[in-house]
């Protein structure tokens, strides 16, 4: 923590060494630290997860850019030591209301009208801690079969999948082209870690 704290200092970023241990996640430690500019959040990683927290600013950056749902700002990112950090800005949630989660779908919905010329990105990314390749990709179903149904089914199967339901989730790659025929989605932006913490 020391390390990271003085690597904020070095970016000009003055914090109290009093942090509180914050909860809404499982894989990070996070910390809400008080900064001269205001109260952050702090994720801190191993050095050997730095990758995940950079491919986390870029989309909270890409996100930011679409201009159609709120995020916190990303204020800096990078390892010291042997921890690897990312500090956005604090957000203090309030209460959770209809008129919230409607205003919430309209900001999605505009998000989801950001749109590429392909699927995928300039970056693979994770889902959790499990890294997440994003080879970009003009056919949807392509894509989702590929870069996102076969490596789950991948991971499955390393850590003890049946046989029964290997074959079946191998039977259903062999099917989505078929399956998705006609859906064709136009690429587009998307939260990826959507829950209510987030």
């Amino acid at each position: 923590m020391d390390d990271v704290l003085a690597d904020l200092e070095r970016r000009g970023i003055r914090a109290s060494r009093a942090a509180a241990e914050v909860g809404g996640g499982s894989i990070s430690r996070t910390l809400r630290i008080e900064s001269d500019g205001g109260p952050l959040l702090l994720k801190i990683e191993s050095a050997e997860r730095a990758d995940m927290l950079a491919a986390e600013h870029e989309a909270l950056e890409a996100i930011a850019a679409a201009r159609a749902v709120a995020v916190p700002a990303v204020i800096a990112q990078g390892a010291a030591g042997r921890a690897a950090y990312l500090a956005i800005e604090w957000i203090d949630f309030a209460a959770k209301t209809d008129g919230a989660a409607h205003a919430l779908g309209v900001a999605l919905a505009r998000l989801h009208r950001s749109t590429a010329a392909s699927f995928g990105w300039h970056r693979d990314n994770f889902i959790g801690t499990t890294p997440q390749r994003n080879d970009r990709s003009d056919d949807w179903a392509r894509f989702y079969r590929d870069m996102r149904l076969a490596p789950q089914l991948e991971l499955a199967r390393r850590n003890g999948l049946s046989a029964e339901t290997l074959r079946l989730g191998t039977q259903l790659l062999g099917n989505v082209e078929r399956l998705l025929r006609g859906h064709a989605p136009a690429p587009s932006l998307l939260h990826g870690d959507l829950w209510g913490g987030n």
